[in-house]
């Protein structure tokens, strides 16, 4: 953050001293939203792993399965951006935005003499980026300006996801939640090019295509569990991913622990939790200027 407020500080001492009528004449608006296929991180692997382990389970006994718990993808974004122009062909920008994805979803396992079994689970993840953005537009004419931009920012980052699976296979009853809240800051890039229409002096449209580099890895929180009718158990402090083998589905899945590093030797690749908001979209906006830089 401090960091992000410096490089405003100093561009604004560096920039030519000028008046408040010419500033505000420099000085523009942006809104804008859109979609961004993220990458999703390992709590969207652990999502569809917590699915997989029942899948895994029950499919020697041949239960059929509808619904599914899917992975991160589609995440939607808008932000709202002061965009100061050092020239007719460079400016500057510091965005504040808001992105968020997750997903929602039920899935029943059934068989005709055993009986059935419910998964229902949820992922959200939400997102703040303060964003500092360079702008560069080699193409100018009396309709059309094409762009290109680039910059980095910091993204303040919660997530929550709950669990509950309600066993009613015959011997086999149970019921079991699970949940887990986490915050998090970490630093991304991003660049790309659009194309803006001129409906006025003053007033512009844009299509933009866009990239992001962004990770989330640093992230603390608290989560808890319980089994009926009295099992239960909480953790908290900094949130740690791992691999553990299973031998009752013959296979790594991947796990999540709040608290102190997992140690064992059936565990791998155990490290910081990460979250992934890197990857690539689409975005359409306008923007208004306080004055003509036509």
């Amino acid at each position: 953050m401090r960091c992000l407020a410096s490089a405003a500080v100093l561009f604004l001492l560096a920039a030519p001293p000028v008046g408040a009528r010419d500033f505000f004449r420099s000085l523009e608006l942006r809104l804008s939203g859109g979609f961004l296929d993220v990458h999703g991180g390992d709590f969207s692997t652990y999502h569809t792993d917590t699915q997989l382990y029942y899948d895994e389970l029950l499919r020697p006994f041949a239960f059929e399965r509808t619904g599914a718990l899917r992975a991160l993808g589609s995440a939607r974004e808008i932000e709202l951006e002061a965009v100061l122009h050092i020239s007719r062909r460079l400016a500057v920008g510091f965005g504040v935005g808001y992105l968020e994805t997750g997903d929602t979803g039920s899935v029943t396992w059934r068989h005709a003499e055993h009986g059935d079994m419910q998964l229902d689970g949820l992922l959200a993840v939400n997102a703040i980026p303060l964003r500092l953005t360079g702008y560069v537009t080699p193409l100018r004419t009396s309709f059309v300006n094409g762009y290109l931009f680039g910059g980095g920012g910091i993204y303040l980052l919660d997530s929550d996801s709950r669990y509950e699976v309600d066993s009613r296979i015959v011997g086999s009853e149970m019921l079991l939640k699970e949940d887990y809240e986490s915050s998090g800051t970490g630093f991304g890039l991003h660049a790309g090019l659009g194309l803006e229409i001129k409906l006025g002096a003053s007033l512009r449209v844009f299509v933009e295509a866009t990239a992001r580099r962004a990770t989330v890895g640093n992230l603390e929180g608290n989560s808890s569990y319980y089994i009926r009718p009295s099992t239960g158990g909480a953790g908290s402090g900094e949130v740690w991913y791992f691999e553990s083998y299973s031998d009752e589905v013959a296979r790594w899945l991947s796990g999540v622990r709040y608290g102190d590093r997992p140690e064992g030797e059936a565990l791998r690749d155990v490290r910081r939790l990460r979250v992934d908001l890197s990857g690539i979209g689409l975005r359409i906006g306008f923007r208004l200027g306080l004055g003509s830089w036509d």
